[in-house]
């Protein structure tokens, strides 16, 4: 009785879970949202830059699938990057029905099955601990290339014909144009199209093609750091097996970092040994599948490539990051492919395991699902952290004010910040592509009916001046602001002189410590704002939240006094 609901129940946690797992993940990336060119982004910050740079080497990778999508997010989204959040959404989207149809196909039937491969697929690919993926725009190449790689071996195994042999050089191709590791993909399709028993020729263009592929990647390649090179890290064998290892090992040691507090200091070691875990998992699978040739289904072999695709890029990558020490291998962007390893992993062995006992892999997931469910509030802390450090880089922009101090958060250069952020302000792309961004220098009256101050609450807290500016020219400003009918915080502020010019803008970013006196009773908290003003000369500033209705504006409290240039 118990083995027949056992399936339902796995199947409706599962569900619950995913469904929390990509909320909690979809939230975050609304909540981090501010298109505002971060680090490697200030190098294409247009149509030209993109082109120009199309097939330039960035580090040790052909960013080329990057700037393709940069290229369609400036025809159709004005460079706010919106193209890439839905790209990144829609790559995990497909890699998870991707993956769940391949279990399906290996053996695993049933509707039940089905739904519980579909909402474990999904949990997975949308979990938060990938948050350096999802909430940073530059990072969608990082769902690219093992998507790519995925659909390289399902085409290879399920198309038929010349069809498929097509169909799996694109992929290829676009896994190559992706990040450095996509030359792993040619490598493999060979050996893959062989075990499958394609005919002779297909197998023999395929490879060419992956040959092809890998001679367009190396032309004109230079080595991003001649100290740093894959023979050098090859003389620390041991060294890049821990990498290796962690890398692969990172899900469970992540999950159980943030529910435990004392698995702090012991990260590596944890890593490493679910690595090994996996890796032997792995091995003993391929053996099988070696030593059984009727278990060897295209499907599973589809599965095993996978796996050992994520384990080489490991590999691959442990070569050209070991100065950066074992640690690097726990960075949040490495939680893609390594969940895709486990995924594969679990799913192979669901359709290896015999009978009563197959339920394990589903069961071990779901189990992994309901601690993914509950690292809710790590994302959130993680989001804070992220407005905090690019917020003030963007009200500064938008003021125009020159806060180096700021704009190092973004970039490691200020100097290229203040001169690129030219080009965005005179198309008006980015962050200035919001019609709000170029009302700086005119009448707040111009865009917005004024709200009585009782229509919401805050206040102009303080103002500092921004080092390295003229005296009185700029300053830094915070406040605090509260929208009753939002039953929440404001998005936008703006900054107004005695003259009602608008002079800054700021930004909400989070809670602080509620001071209850001020608060009527049911407001849950006060939510912070901090911006810049730029001024010409002494005058009263006061602080305005622009209503979500983009057209009326509330005032939060009294003006102050801002001394402008003497």
């Amino acid at each position: 009785m118990m083995s027949r609901v056992l399936p339902y129940v796995l199947t409706l946690i599962a569900a619950v879970c995913a469904a929390l797992v990509v909320m909690t993940t979809l939230r975050a990336m609304y909540d981090a949202y501010i298109p505002l060119p971060f680090m490697d982004q200030w190098a294409v910050l247009s149509i030209q830059d993109c082109m120009d740079q199309l097939f330039a080497q960035h580090n040790e990778h052909r960013i080329v699938v990057f700037r393709l999508l940069s290229i369609l997010d400036y025809l159709l989204a004005r460079g706010t990057y919106l193209v890439n959040f839905y790209a990144s959404i829609l790559l995990q989207l497909i890699h998870a029905f991707t993956l769940a149809a391949l279990v399906y196909w290996a053996g695993v039937r049933g509707r039940v099955n089905a739904v519980l491969a579909g909402a474990i697929a999904l949990g997975y690919m949308f979990w938060g601990g990938q948050w350096e993926n999802f909430l940073y725009s530059f990072q969608t190449q990082f769902f690219a290339v093992f998507l790519a790689g995925t659909l390289a071996f399902a085409a290879l195994a399920a198309v038929r014909g010349w069809a498929g042999v097509g169909a799996a050089s694109l992929c290829a191709a676009l896994a190559v144009g992706s990040l450095s590791n996509g030359v792993l993909v040619c490598l493999l399709l060979p050996p893959l199209a062989v075990w499958l028993g394609r005919p002779w020729r297909e197998t023999a263009v395929g490879a060419g093609v992956a040959v092809g592929l890998i001679a367009l990647y190396l032309v004109g390649y230079q080595s991003p750091d001649p100290d740093l090179t894959p023979f050098a890290a090859l003389l620390k064998p041991l060294t890049s097996l821990r990498y290796t290892l962690a890398y692969l090992g990172q899900p469970l040691e992540e999950l159980l970092r943030v529910q435990i507090a004392a698995v702090e200091g012991h990260r590596h070691l944890i890593a490493i040994a679910m690595g090994a875990i996996g890796v032997g998992l792995g091995v003993f699978a391929g053996v099988v599948l070696v030593a059984r040739p009727s278990h060897a289904t295209p499907a599973r072999l589809v599965l095993l490539h996978v796996i050992v695709f994520i384990a080489a890029s490991a590999a691959l990558t442990s070569l050209g990051r070991l100065t950066f020490g074992v640690g690097q291998a726990l960075a949040s962007r490495y939680l893609t492919p390594s969940l895709v390893f486990w995924l594969a992993l679990t799913f192979l062995w669901w359709s290896l395991l015999p009978g009563r006992i197959r339920i394990l892999a589903p069961a071990s997931a779901v189990c992994a699902l309901v601690l993914m469910a509950g690292y809710g509030h790590h994302v959130d802390a993680v989001v804070q952290a992220l407005r905090l450090s690019r917020d003030g880089a963007a009200t500064a922009l938008l003021s125009n004010v020159r806060d180096d101090e700021e704009f190092a958060k973004i970039f490691l250069d200020p100097e290229v910040v203040a001169e690129r952020a030219e080009l965005l302000r005179r198309r008006q792309l980015a962050l200035f592509a919001e019609p709000w961004a170029s009302w700086r220098g005119t009448p707040l009256s111009a865009h917005a009916t004024l709200r009585p101050a009782s229509a919401c609450l805050g206040a102009f807290a303080g103002a500092q001046p921004v080092p390295g500016t003229a005296p009185g020219t700029a300053f830094r400003v915070t406040g605090w602001a509260w929208d009753p009918a939002r039953a929440g915080a404001p998005d936008k502020i703006l900054l107004v002189d005695a003259g009602g010019i608008i002079v800054g803008y700021g930004l909400t970013e989070g809670p602080r410590p509620v001071i209850a006196a001020t608060l009527p009773p049911g407001t849950p908290q006060e939510v912070s704002w901090r911006g810049h003003v730029k001024l010409t000369g002494s005058t009263q500033v006061a602080a305005f939240i622009l209503l979500d209705d983009g057209r009326s504006a509330c005032p939060l409290g009294g003006p102050r006094l801002l001394d402008g240039p003497l």
